[in-house]
């Protein structure tokens, strides 16, 4: 066995140091842990079986195999939880600092007035995107505010390389503020940190199954599809 108690201890404390940066609700921080103290629990209920002199070894062997299945099905249910509360999380937030989309009209006008300003914008991809953001801003044209955040130019930018992805992120937080307006700042706030701190979580989470799993020879599936999918 590798040190687990220690490597466990360390995965706690990285989750709780997280927690506190983000602040989720209790939906998240619940489920996330009792996924820890599940994996603490499983030397105690081990060694309660190895100690019980009571138990033939097919007896020891059955209870183990029984105790393994039970912690697997409970890990199972914790991370479904974890994994329908943060994408309720997520969701909520994007609702509350999504913008009040302009008129049909000036939708169409702005999708024209993009390609025209992205033809006439040199640079590279991140570059051209942050050149269009400060004029959409400064100008407070919120019909091409609202373009500029639409997936169909979040695609066309990031097909760039890292460079371009990371003055697109940069360049998407300022265009979020200011669609949001103040009365959504918070909101925005509480999103810009759900999408920073939410993927570590699930890192230190994922961790702790691996090590568990490896450890305690507890059959959990692959962390990486239990974390696929309905969480981001």
């Amino acid at each position: 066995m590798l040190n687990q108690p220690n490597t466990q201890a360390l995965l706690v404390a990285t989750a709780e140091e997280i927690i506190s940066k983000l602040t989720p609700p209790d939906s998240i921080t619940g489920p996330a842990r009792q996924i820890f103290a599940t994996l603490a629990d499983y030397p105690r209920r081990a060694a309660l079986i190895d100690r019980d002199e009571s138990l033939s070894p097919l007896g020891k062997s059955q209870a183990w195999d029984a105790l393994r299945q039970s912690f697997k099905n409970r890990l199972e249910a914790l991370v479904n939880e974890y994994r329908q509360a943060r994408a309720t999380y997520l969701a909520n937030l994007e609702e509350r600092s999504k913008p009040t989309p302009p008129s049909e009209t000036a939708q169409l006008l702005a999708a024209t007035n993009f390609q025209t300003l992205w033809a006439n914008t040199p640079g590279r991809l991140g570059e051209r995107f942050d050149k269009l953001v400060k004029h959409a801003l400064e100008s407070q044209d919120a019909a091409l505010q609202h373009y500029l955040a639409s997936p169909t130019v979040g695609k066309l930018v990031q097909d760039g390389d890292e460079a371009d992805k990371y003055q697109y992120k940069e360049a998407m937080a300022r265009l979020r503020r200011g669609l949001a307006g103040p009365e959504k700042a918070a909101a925005v706030d509480a999103l810009e940190a759900a999408e920073e701190y939410l993927p570590k979580l699930d890192e230190t989470l994922a961790a702790a199954l691996h090590f568990g799993a490896q450890d305690y020879k507890i059959p959990v599936p692959p962390v990486q599809k239990m974390f696929r999918g309905g969480g981001g």
